[in-house]
C-alpha cells in the first residue's frame, strides 16, 4: 500500500491541470464563438454546483448566503494559487 501511495504522490501534483485533450480542443475550435462561450459557461456552472454541493455536505446548517460566501472564498483562493 505504501508503494502505491508513493507512486500516486510522484505522479499526481495537486496544483497541476490534467493534460490538454487535443481532440476536445479541435472540436471546440469548430464551434461558433457563441457556442464556445455557452460551453464554457455551462462548465463553470457545473463546477460551481459541485463545489456548492461539497460545501453543503461540509456545512449542513449553513444558510444559502453563508454557502455563497464560502464558494466565493474558494474561488478567490483558487485565483491566488500559483499555476
Amino acid at each position: 500500500m505504501r508503494e502505491l501511495k508513493s507512486h500516486v504522490e510522484e505522479t499526481v501534483s495537486p496544483r497541476r491541470f490534467d493534460p490538454v485533450d487535443l481532440l476536445q480542443m479541435r472540436l471546440l475550435a469548430k464551434l461558433p464563438p457563441g457556442r464556445r462561450v455557452r460551453t464554457m459557461l455551462d462548465a463553470q456552472a457545473f463546477a460551481r454546483a459541485l463545489i456548492r454541493g461539497r460545501l453543503r455536505r461540509q456545512f449542513p446548517n449553513a444558510s444559502e448566503r453563508e454557502l455563497s460566501l464560502k464558494l466565493l472564498e474558494e474561488v478567490e483562493r483558487g485565483n491566488r494559487t500559483p499555476s
